[in-house]
């Protein structure tokens, strides 16, 4: 027979996976009260189908809650509708009242849950062609023939240089596009001005040039790690090497790798996150469901996870996910390179890659907590602040 276990031992798994105990331990089958470090909400998960089963702790996380409709009108609300009537189901046509153009909408839930804006106007999926030619001329665009729709090229001459453009209403009314390339300064680039871009950025271009979006292969200056950045990212200011960026992701910090997958587009992703950052829920607004979320106690021993996850489905063949607009609205902060499209019987073997790349990681995670020491100590900064628990050196 089993002993029974310590309060503390069962505690401190909990937090491994995701849930903060607030009642003391009584057995493995008893729905425990804690809170989810990722979305903050109080849950009453099994220790049992979390720690022995590999169930996620948080309901709300991996979208199994049932909404209520109090619940079901906070959310409507929050984005932007005042429901009419009780809710009828996600999937059901909703009848509310936008809250900044006061028409009645009939949005459905599961879709505002993914992402999706409530009201069809304010969102220029549908627009009145008078408004829409007003919209175009107010933003110094002259349309040349009748309204195409929202999403169709429309021939225009630029009001401020007399370019003959055609731009889509969508993107300058939703997406702030100037409408015109030569105004914005968005021409395409030669390969030589491209390159001095990412000179200046301390990137060494070492691969072929393609464009702008497309991943260039090059060398950082300062860490001498090969990277991809693109041009784009680049010229919107984001750094090219991760290695070296000390922003955004705390590499130092209490981390988490989470394995989830989007049953409409049939795609898996992994991703690492700092803990309580909200980036799973972020995945779970937008419609993807939580298959595994794994622990640790810094940024480099997820990276390390994350790095060979992927470097396992690449050498398999398994393609990245094509950047399409549906692919975009499915990924609020992007990360097409960390998600693939299955192939069949793929799910399968999803855990065990995740799994794999975890037992493997800690070399991996070690050497660049050392390029990291280097770094801080280079900079005349307090190396013992940045030792990492559980990752030796």
């Amino acid at each position: 027979m089993n002993a029974r276990l310590d309060h503390d031992v069962a505690a401190s798994n909990m937090r491994l996976r995701g849930a903060e105990p607030l009642e003391p331990y009584t057995n493995a089958l008893t729905a425990w009260r804690c809170r989810c470090l990722e979305c903050e909400e109080v849950i009453t998960p099994r220790y049992a189908n979390v720690v022995n089963s590999g169930q996620g702790p948080c309901i709300y996380c991996s979208r199994r809650a049932k909404l209520s409709n109090k619940a079901a009108t906070s959310l409507m609300q929050q984005a932007g509708a005042d429901p009419l009537e009780e809710y009828p189901g996600s999937s059901n046509r909703w009848r509310c009242r936008c809250h900044k153009c006061r028409r009645e909408i009939h949005p459905r839930l599961y879709l505002v849950r993914n992402g999706g804006r409530p009201c069809k106007w304010c969102a220029g999926v549908v627009i009145d062609p008078v408004e829409a030619r007003q919209f175009m001329l107010d933003s110094d665009l002259r349309p040349l023939v009748a309204y195409p729709g929202v999403a169709e090229p429309w021939p225009c001459e630029c009001l401020r240089c007399g370019s003959l453009v055609s731009p889509r209403l969508d993107s300058v009314k939703n997406r702030g596009d100037k409408g015109c390339q030569s105004c914005a300064g968005n021409l395409p680039l030669s390969r030589d001005e491209a390159e001095q871009v990412m000179l200046r950025a301390d990137i060494i271009p070492t691969g072929e040039w393609v464009n702008a979006r497309t991943p260039w292969e090059g060398k950082c200056k300062k860490c001498g790690n090969p990277v991809k950045p693109r041009l784009d990212n680049i010229r919107s200011g984001q750094g090219g090497c991760s290695n070296c960026a000390d922003y955004g992701f705390d590499r130092v910090a209490p981390s988490l790798v989470y394995l989830i997958y989007h049953p409409h587009l049939d795609a898996a992703k992994v991703g690492k996150a700092n803990v309580g950052s909200g980036r799973v829920r972020g995945h779970v607004v937008a419609g993807w469901e939580v298959y595994r979320i794994i622990h640790v106690e810094s940024g480099f021993m997820a990276e390390a996870i994350e790095r060979g996850t992927l470097k396992t489905w690449r050498d398999r063949g398994w393609p990245a996910l094509p950047l399409t607009d549906e692919v975009r609205r499915c990924l609020p902060r992007l990360g097409e390179t960390e998600t693939v499209a299955l192939p069949s019987g793929g799910m399968t073997s999803l855990i065990r890659d995740l799994l794999a790349a975890e037992a493997n990681a800690s070399e991996d995670a070690a050497r660049r907590l050392e390029q990291y020491l280097m770094r801080q100590a280079l900079q005349g900064k307090d190396i013992r602040s940045a030792e990492i628990p559980g990752t030796t050196r």
